[in-house]
């Protein structure tokens, strides 16, 4: 009796880590790929701060949530649904953010990476807006799954840093030109950012 309760809790909290992994996944994915996005972008080196700009505005699904949670007073239980949107709204925006994230659009006579901008926006809200909304999911189960979430929100950041490590963002050396001048070449990743977001996608989706 003991060891099938023991496989029932290690069997649920499985579920559980995988099941968070999903929280901030994909705007961690976002991040790493900097490296590699920041030549190819109009806004260079002040994407980072555009990113972060974007990401704060997010925090307006958190706002969102809890005026419901005020207004229904719990009343409403909104935390499946909306977190079934949030999985499923995150792994299909990284797919097709896999395939538009250099293009640009030309706004006021200057190109601007709009289409990352925006997707990244969704991304950041869904993830946003999971960190209230998973944890009131997870009020139904027992305590001792609250591990379990902490785990799968740590890996949910772990992981895209990992495969960021595997594809080998940023690494430069020097190569003598043969006249004695050492000139900067970046090393190619072993991947494509495009791939990078349809491994994360199938990450999410697992």
């Amino acid at each position: 009796m003991w060891a099938k309760l023991q496989l029932k809790t290690i069997f649920v909290s499985t579920l559980v880590a995988l099941f968070v992994v999903g929280s901030w996944l994909n705007l961690c994915g976002v991040w790493i790929e900097f490296p590699l996005m920041v030549n190819r972008l109009p806004e260079k080196w002040a994407l980072p701060a555009t990113m972060g700009l974007v990401s704060n505005l997010a925090n307006i699904g958190v706002i969102i949530i809890a005026l419901i949670r005020r207004l229904s007073r719990g009343g409403v239980t909104y935390e499946i649904p909306v977190n079934i949107c949030i999985l499923t709204t995150g792994t299909i925006v990284l797919i097709v953010l896999a395939f538009v994230w250099h293009k640009t659009t030309t706004i006021n006579g200057s190109p601007h990476s709009s289409y990352l901008m925006g997707f990244s926006l969704t991304l950041a809200l869904v993830d946003c807006t999971s960190s209230v909304t998973f944890l009131p999911f997870l009020d139904r189960y027992e305590p001792i799954y609250m591990n379990a979430y902490f785990i799968g929100e740590a890996l949910s950041n772990l992981l895209p840093a990992l495969l960021g490590i595997a594809q080998g963002v940023g690494k430069t050396s020097c190569i003598d030109d043969g006249n004695g001048t050492l000139t900067p070449y970046d090393t190619p990743p072993r991947f494509s950012v495009q791939t990078y977001f349809l491994a994360l996608s199938k990450i999410d989706l697992f």
